[in-house]
């Protein structure tokens, strides 16, 4: 996936028309993926990853979090290994559609350079279209960037962050998401990062479902020696559980 794609998808999103009132979401909710594949024989290999997300609606205050780990090893040895969480508070506005959010986010991805990355950030978002087939969101703010990488100083920044989110609901078991995120260096605009994230998700029964995920990431200014660009794809079985589920 590339920005474009989620640009042209995400103008989609926003010229349909909602089918009707958007139903209220659960008051908690979570998920939790888990993947694994090993060879043995003429090859010894092993891939396995996991994902958690979970929501806790209020009357005034959503908490909402998921956490990620990939690790891939050959004859042993260690050939891909990523860890991320994110943990966000929204705060509901008089105004229906707007909410005062605060977010935290690290990650580890030393086959990227990055030995610890952390963003502390204080946005505004907002719906732009919610409906029981389709939704998408904007989030705009500042944010606080803090690396510690594997080559070159450390560095910390004072950033933005612009992101739209959203999914459409392809049949009543299938969804597909996407979520597109923006991250320019105030000090510095030619040294920013884009993430995209797609998920397609299908539900098997009331509690287990498959997710296929595309993760990309792009960084205009990596630490010295490593790639701009970083993918991931994934395949997991999913466990949800949640009141009313």
């Amino acid at each position: 996936m590339n920005p474009p794609l989620f640009a042209l998808w995400a103008g989609l999103a926003l010229a349909g028309n909602a089918a009707g009132p958007a139903q209220p979401p659960p008051p908690w909710d979570l998920k939790v993926g888990i993947s694994y594949v090993a060879t043995t024989g003429n090859t010894e290999t092993s891939t396995a990853g996991w994902t958690t997300r979970f929501s806790r609606d209020g009357r005034r205050f959503t908490v909402e979090g998921d956490t990620a780990a990939e690790r891939s090893a050959q004859k042993r040895r260690l050939r891909a290994e990523r860890y991320q969480a994110h943990l966000r508070a929204h705060r509901k506005l008089k105004r229906v559609r707007l909410r005062w959010t605060a977010g935290l986010a690290a990650e580890r991805n030393r086959f990227a350079g990055i030995d610890l990355r952390t963003v502390l950030d204080t946005s505004l978002a907002w719906t732009l279209r919610e409906g029981p087939d389709r939704r998408l969101q904007g989030l705009a703010g500042l944010t606080l960037t803090r690396e510690d990488r594997l080559r070159g100083a450390d560095r910390a920044a004072l950033g933005g962050l612009l992101q739209a989110n959203g999914g459409i609901k392809l049949s009543p078991t299938a969804e597909l998401g996407a979520e597109l995120s923006y991250f320019p260096n105030l000090d510095d605009l030619a040294d920013n990062r884009f993430t995209a994230k797609l998920t397609l998700g299908a539900a098997l029964t009331r509690h287990l479902g498959l997710e296929v995920g595309y993760d990309w990431r792009y960084d205009n200014r990596p630490v010295p020696g490593f790639a701009k660009t970083d993918a991931t794809a994934t395949t997991a079985v999913v466990v949800r559980l949640g009141k009313g589920q």
